[in-house]
């Protein structure tokens, strides 16, 4: 099985990423975090991926590129947990920490319109965590994880 953790950029996915993996380490489930992975990268690696997703070992993976996810059909008979935080916040955030112009946010925000349709239009196993409760809740964010990946964790 191959778990995703996406989200638009800014939107706590490397916080999501890094609580799913935790799980993983602390459930003794033997598994593979690959890290980020880019739209091309995860093309070019089609194939191994769709190998690794009929292997015993969970394989863990974090990206931005929701659009390609549903598009390839990688999403079907995998778990996915997305980050969502508000497309505004997101915009505040690129032109403060990175100096976006207002352009460049417009350009952003409409991307990330066209992935989250994406996401609501697929039937793949598909689990939104916002990231102003998640961030705050990260105890529940564990449980509801572990509950989702079928794992138990010791208390």
């Amino acid at each position: 099985m191959i778990v995703f953790c996406s989200g638009l950029k800014r939107s706590g996915s490397t916080l999501l990423y890094n609580a799913v993996r935790l799980v993983l380490m602390s459930s003794g489930k033997p598994f593979k975090g690959l890290g980020y992975r880019h739209a091309a990268q995860l093309s070019e690696e089609f194939s191994r991926l769709q190998n690794l997703a009929n292997s015993e070992t969970i394989v863990l993976i974090k990206t931005h590129d929701v659009s390609y996810l549903v598009k390839s059909g990688l999403l079907e008979d995998n778990i996915t947990f997305c980050s969502l935080r508000s497309p505004l916040g997101i915009a505040k955030s690129g032109m403060r920490m990175f100096g976006w112009t207002e352009d460049a946010a417009i350009r952003y925000l409409e991307q990330a319109s066209a992935d989250l349709r994406h996401l609501r239009e697929t039937e793949a196993e598909v689990y939104l965590a916002e990231f102003e409760w998640f961030s705050q809740h990260l105890a529940d964010l564990v449980e509801f994880v572990s509950e989702k990946l079928g794992v138990h964790l010791d208390p």
